[in-house]
């Protein structure tokens, strides 16, 4: 097989996945301002009990520092889109993300509360980078799809927060040799 017969077999094969990919969002209808909200309230929740579970369990003096700091962070943002849904009408509404959130956090918390003491830093440490790291994939839908324009300035403030709460996850993952 020739180099030029191999090139094209990957750019076929990219475009049938990328053809793919847009066909999900195609087919996935755009999230409401009320889901937004439902699903920003649901994973400051996690976050939080995830942080409360850290705050206790955590051996290492830094993963207890850096679980206070999210369980901080993640209340203020939780009380302030809760006033924000109160004052502009916008109910939260359900959505698939935020039950997958709720399931995927059950999973993830039922792992850590089984984790031994030698291994739960490390496992929370992780779990956090990979849950800040689709929060960052859902701001970044939702400031799109948001037609409140006070609510994609809160998506837009969050996600500054939570590119802040992933750069530190990173950092204590990478001083712990994850």
């Amino acid at each position: 097989m020739s180099k030029h017969t191999l090139s094209l077999g990957c750019i076929f094969v990219a475009g049938v996945l990328l053809a793919g990919c847009q066909t999900n969002k195609i087919m996935r209808p755009a999230p409401t301002n009320g889901q937004i909200v439902k699903d920003v309230i649901v994973a400051d929740q996690v976050e939080i009990a995830a942080a409360k579970l850290a705050k206790k369990r955590a051996v290492h003096r830094n993963v207890r520092k850096f679980a206070n700091y999210l369980y901080d962070e993640h209340t203020h943002c939780l009380h302030k889109m809760m006033q924000f849904s109160h004052k502009s009408g916008i109910k939260p509404e359900d959505s698939q993300l935020a039950r997958r959130i709720q399931k995927d956090s059950a999973e993830e918390m039922k792992m850590l509360e089984t984790s031994n003491r030698q291994n739960f830093d490390k496992n929370y440490v992780n779990a956090m980078v990979h849950d800040h790291k689709e929060a960052l994939a859902f701001l970044d839908d939702a400031i799109k799809h948001s037609t409140n324009p006070t609510l994609t300035k809160n998506m837009m403030e969050a996600r500054k927060h939570v590119a802040k709460h992933l750069e530190k996850a990173e950092k204590l993952q990478h001083e712990m040799g994850s």
